[in-house]
C-alpha cells in the first residue's frame, strides 16, 4: 500500500491480463478486485476482462438481483490529495435506469459508502471517454471503490472500464 510515510504514486489496473490481480502503477493495492454478487472469476460471467474496441477491459452487464460488480482498496495513508481517474466506453443501454454506480468508502467494506457519479445510458459509446474525480476527502488507510450495476441493466446492457486509476501525492 501507500504506507505511513505519504502516499505518493499511482495504484492502477489496465487490465492487460484476465486477473482481478494487476497492479500496473507504482503502488500496489491492498488487495485484488472482488466480485459483488458473483463469485465466477475474471474470465466468466457477467463481470469480467474482455477485450473491447482495442481496449483490454473490465466489463459490467446485467443484475441479477441486487447490482452486480466489482470493489477494490488501496491505502491511501499520508496522502494529502488523491484523484481517481478511469476510461469508459457505454453499449447499448436502452435509457438513463440503465447504468453502472461509482460509489467509494474511507472505511472499507463497511462504509458508508458516497455515490461519486453514475455512467447510463441511453445509447452507445464508440470511443472510450474519460473520467476523473477528486476523492481527497475518502483518503484513508482503507479506501474502498465499488462498481455497481442498476436493477434494469440487462444481458445486453453493457459498460466498459479501462485504466481504473487512484494517484495520490502526500
Amino acid at each position: 500500500g501507500g504506507g505511513g510515510t505519504g502516499c505518493n504514486g499511482t495504484f492502477r489496473d489496465g487490465f492487460n491480463t484476465v486477473s482481478y490481480g494487476n497492479n500496473d502503477g507504482s503502488l500496489s493495492w491492498s488487495g485484488d478486485w472482488i466480485e459483488k454478487n458473483e463469485s465466477d472469476g475474471p474470465g466468466a460471467g457477467d463481470e469480467r476482462i474482455v477485450s473491447d474496441n482495442g481496449h483490454s477491459s473490465l466489463r459490467l452487464r446485467d443484475n441479477d438481483g441486487g447490482g452486480e460488480g466489482v470493489e477494490r482498496e488501496a491505502d491511501l495513508s499520508g496522502a494529502t490529495t488523491a484523484t481517481l481517474s478511469l476510461l469508459y466506453r457505454r453499449q447499448s443501454l436502452d435509457n438513463i435506469n440503465d447504468q453502472v454506480k461509482l460509489w467509494i468508502s474511507a472505511n472499507g467494506t463497511a462504509g458508508p459508502w458516497s455515490e461519486l457519479v453514475f455512467f447510463a445510458g441511453g445509447g452507445s459509446d464508440s470511443n472510450y471517454m474519460p473520467f476523473s474525480v477528486d476523492i481527497s476527502p475518502y483518503i484513508s488507510a482503507n479506501t474502498r471503490i465499488r462498481l455497481l450495476t442498476s436493477a434494469t441493466m440487462g444481458a445486453q446492457d453493457r459498460i466498459y472500464f479501462d485504466d481504473i486509476q487512484i494517484q495520490c501525492s502526500p
